[in-house]
């Protein structure tokens, strides 16, 4: 549907040839582009209920409406050529009439409370070219089908719009786009065939989905690619072997699918990779490929939920750029590798739930930004190196469910922002060390099953902050609340 009004079109009275005879043509007032472009933006104007922030407080028309606030003109012509109102928390709906400003190249919306469906006249804005206006919508429709005939548009924004059903096998229309950001929505079905003709998309983020099927081979035509987010789907499969010749990837999510197979060994051909959340839940068994170690610009990794077996390459240290290091409930086995300690960078560490065995590296409090370090579930074994207790950042400490021994050493008080401490069911002997009682911050103390000192010092009533849940978790090594205020 289309809002150019038959009385904008000046000059015809009539159908019929005779009026000629017997009518003169009045002159009417002749319609700019201009004036159809500001009825435009009245018409969206009117739509809008709710406008907290006062963001078209401007739109009056005293003004001329190059000057309102979020337009932008032509200087040679005043035509619009773009709309910006994001997060002016506006309410209402997307008038139709914007189909009207059909020089729009930007339009940006997200961050508002606009509902009902898309209006299908925006497809009319052939010379659109960023749309990034849908973030944070009540729709509840459909993907807007219309928005493919678009064919200019380089960026489409329709994140956290509830969007259900398909995606539109007319997305292929899309020749120029570079940039798709669609996640957190309903979407369902699979990934339409002419999308993998769109050799020029930068950026693909269809995360948090209802999506499914298999990532084909064509995949790796995308040699453009830097950013692929599909995590939180249902795709299924192998993930292709093609998706290696992605040489630009830096940023791959492809955790919570249902991939099946091996880690393609061609992921170590992208020496810019820098971010890995790969296939966490239900993805591919097999050990970890030594090509990724390859990736020296890494600085997240997580290969966590899968059904990964064998050992840790010992060439996890060329990873000098590492600062998340995610492996937690798989089969992995053998020793931590003591290059670890190279990853100077590394702030999350977590290997819980694995068949680990061996000692903890010694080296690790050169680990300067350690938040969050945890082996729980595991069969580890050994003492707590005296270093480990320099990492002074580290906020959760999580030793639990192994098989560790030695004394709980006085330097644990030199962990000052330590919120959480977990070593329980473990083989650790003798009292609890006083110093513990500088942990002013603490929030949970796990020590139950081990063979600790029940008896509580009495410093622990230094640990203000952390009433009724360190009374809690202290109850369960056998402590009295009167002995532990005592």
């Amino acid at each position: 549907m289309h809002f150019r009004k038959k009385r904008w079109r000046c000059g015809r009275a009539s159908s019929s040839p005779w009026s000629l005879l017997f009518f003169p043509i009045l002159p009417g007032p002749v319609r700019t582009v201009a004036d159809a472009q500001l009825e435009a933006l009245i018409a969206f104007r009117d739509s809008i209920v709710e406008d907290p922030l006062g963001a078209l407080v401007s739109w009056a028309p005293s003004t001329h409406h190059c000057s309102w606030h979020g337009i932008s003109c032509d200087p040679s012509n005043t035509s619009v050529l773009a709309k910006s109102l994001f997060e002016s928390q506006l309410g209402g709906t997307i008038s139709p009439y914007l189909g009207n400003i059909s020089t729009l190249q930007y339009l940006d919306l997200s961050s508002n409370a606009l509902f009902d469906p898309l209006p299908v006249e925006l497809g009319l804005c052939s010379e659109l070219v960023v749309l990034l206006g849908l973030g944070r919508q009540f729709f509840n429709c459909a993907f807007p089908d219309s928005i493919c005939n678009c064919s200019s548009l380089f960026a489409l924004g329709l994140n956290s719009n509830d969007l259900t059903g398909d995606i539109p096998s007319s997305i292929g229309n899309l020749v120029n786009l570079e940039i798709l950001v669609a996640y957190r929505h309903q979407l369902s079905g699979s990934i339409p065939t002419s999308f993998w003709s769109l050799r020029l998309v930068k950026t693909l983020d269809l995360s948090e989905n209802q999506l499914f099927g298999m990532i084909p081979s064509e995949m790796g035509n995308f040699s453009r690619l830097s950013i692929l987010q599909l995590h939180l789907n249902q795709f299924f499969g192998q993930i292709p072997p093609e998706l290696g010749q992605c040489r630009n990837l830096t940023l791959l999510m492809l955790y919570s699918n249902r991939f099946t197979g091996r880690l393609p060994t061609s992921l170590g051909n992208w020496y810019t990779w820098n971010c890995c959340g790969c296939l966490t839940t239900g993805c591919p068994d097999g050990s970890i490929p030594s090509s990724l170690m390859k990736l020296s610009n890494l600085t997240y990794l997580s290969l966590s939920s899968n059904n990964l077996m064998g050992l840790i390459p010992t060439s996890l240290g060329s990873h000098s750029k590492l600062e998340q290091l995610i492996v937690h409930d798989n089969g992995l086995e053998g020793p931590l590798p003591p290059s670890i300690i190279n990853c100077s960078r590394l702030a999350i560490v977590s290997f819980l739930g694995n068949r680990f065995t061996g000692k903890i590296p010694v080296g690790l409090g050169g680990l300067r930004n350690l938040i969050f370090f945890s082996v729980g579930r595991n069969f580890m074994s050994g003492d707590i190196p005296d270093d480990l207790f320099n990492c002074s950042n580290l906020a959760t400490l999580d030793l639990a469910r192994n098989r560790f021994s030695g004394y709980l050493k006085s330097g644990v008080g030199r962990l000052p922002n330590l919120r959480w401490l977990r070593l329980h069911v473990n083989s650790f002997s003798g009292r609890i060390p006083p110093d513990i009682g500088n942990l002013t911050t603490l929030l949970s103390l796990e020590l139950g099953e081990t063979a600790l000192s029940v008896r509580c010092p009495w410093r622990y009533q230094s640990c203000r902050t952390c009433e009724g849940s360190l009374f809690r978790r202290i109850l369960w090594m056998g402590c009295s609340m009167r002995e532990f205020s005592s």
